[in-house]
Order: structure tokens, then sequence, then C-alpha cells
């Protein structure tokens, strides 16, 4: 995979999947990842500092609401 000036680097289980070149839309694309793949380690790797970032995703269910009687 070529860097083309990408900031960021998403890997699945430590295989690179994908490159972005800002912060926010690399974590964005990690956390679809990491929903698809919730047993996987997802981790976005800051490309100029060399710092890895694991991607911690949790399901968007909302609670039950009670039943009034």
């Amino acid at each position: 995979m070529t860097n083309g000036g990408a900031q960021f680097a998403i890997s699945v289980d430590g295989k690179p999947r994908s490159l972005r070149d800002l912060r926010d839309t690399a974590f964005e694309a990690a956390q679809y990842l990491k929903s698809l793949n919730p047993h996987s380690e997802v981790t976005v790797l800051d490309l100029q500092t060399n710092i890895s970032t694991p991607v911690i995703w949790k399901s968007e269910t909302s609670p039950t609401p009670m039943k009034r009687k």
C-alpha cells in the first residue's frame, strides 16, 4: 500500500486496510471498520509520530423503555 501523502494508517488485526490524511476521517473510518469487525483489533497509526491508537466500539443500542402500569 503506497502512502500518497496520508498521515494515518488504519489496520485490522495488524493488516493495513486504509490510509487517511485527516485525523477525524481516520477515526470515523476506523470506528466503522470496528463496528463491522467487533472482535478484531482495529488501530489507527499516526505515520508522523508512529503512535498507534486502538479503536474501541460500543454498540449504539438504546436502553429498553420502562412500561407504565
